[in-house]
Order: structure tokens, then C-alpha cells, then sequence
């Protein structure tokens, strides 16, 4: 697991980096109460899973730390998420197919970095559009609006369809 220096502090990978540490912040937030300020802080802190990618393609600053790294970032912010909003009436089925989804998808990436089997985590488009449901639901029960439960119907099923897809993709040999 060779890492080059010069991977570490890209542009791109230092708002991966503030993904990270502002969830952590976000998490105190939704602790205290849900409302306008909770929902932009957590969308200034989605928005960077865009702006990363974005950054590191036009600037080619693509790399395997960088490609390791955001949707760890991903998962801590949506995991974390959906585990303080059961506090607030998520339903706790739904909470714990997504999490343990993104935690077994995320166990597979870890296990496959620096290995041949790498290049089969890599993320599809659709489980960025999962990504961008998941953050659309979050977003809707952040706002405390009334049958959020429903709303995130959505990302829980596509959640499950594209864990379905990574599990083919990872252990069924064409």
C-alpha cells in the first residue's frame, strides 16, 4: 500500500479531508436541533463530495488515496447521519439496511486497496446517484418535515440495488 507524498495534500483531497472533520460538527448539530441551519451546513458539507471530484478531474489531481478516501468520507457523513436521525423518528429498519450497505461496501474497498481486485470497488455511476438520493432524504428529514420516513423509501432501495450490483460486480466472475 504504497502511497506518493504528493497524494496526500491535493486540493482535492483537502475538502475530502473537511468532509470528514465538519460531520463531526454537523453530528453536534443535529444533536441540538434540526432546522434551515442544519440542513445548508449539511449541504455546504455534501456539496464537497461534487466539488472534490470536480477538482481533482480538472485539475488532475486523480488519485488512489484520493479515489480511497472519498467514499469513506461518504459513508461517515451519511452513516452518522442516519444514526443520530433515528433520535428523531428514522425508522431504525431503514437505518440499518443503509449502513450496514455502506459499511460492507466500504469493508470491501479497504480490503481490495493496493490489490488487483481495486479496480472492481471503484464507484458506478449509480451509486453516485444513490449518493445524491441519500443526500436529498437526509436532507428532507434534517428540515424536519413531516413523513420523512417515506421520502427515504427512495435511497433505501437504491441503496440496496446498487449494493446488490457491487456484490455481482466483486464476486461473480464473467
Amino acid at each position: 500500500m504504497d502511497i506518493d507524498r504528493r497524494e496526500i495534500f491535493t486540493k482535492a483531497n483537502m475538502f475530502t479531508y473537511a468532509r470528514i472533520v465538519f460531520s463531526f460538527y454537523l453530528f453536534y448539530l443535529i444533536t441540538e436541533s434540526l432546522g434551515w441551519i442544519t440542513t445548508l451546513v449539511f449541504t455546504i458539507i455534501a456539496l464537497t463530495d461534487l466539488i472534490d471530484g470536480w477538482i481533482a478531474r480538472k485539475y488532475e489531481e486523480v488519485t488512489r488515496l484520493g479515489a480511497f478516501l472519498d467514499p469513506i468520507a461518504d459513508k461517515i457523513l451519511v452513516v452518522g447521519c442516519l444514526i443520530i436521525l433515528i433520535w428523531y423518528g428514522l425508522w431504525l429498519p431503514t437505518v440499518i439496511v443503509i449502513s450496514l450497505r455502506e459499511l460492507f461496501i466500504m469493508g470491501i474497498r479497504i480490503s481490495a486497496y493496493g490489490t488487483d481486485e481495486e479496480k472492481t470497488t471503484e464507484v458506478s455511476s449509480f451509486g453516485k446517484w444513490k449518493a445524491v438520493f441519500q443526500y436529498v432524504g437526509i436532507g428532507y428529514c434534517l428540515m424536519g418535515f413531516p413523513y420523512f420516513n417515506y421520502v427515504m423509501l427512495i435511497p433505501l432501495v437504491l441503496t440496496i440495488w446498487s449494493g446488490v450490483g457491487y456484490i455481482r460486480k466483486m464476486f461473480v466472475k464473467k
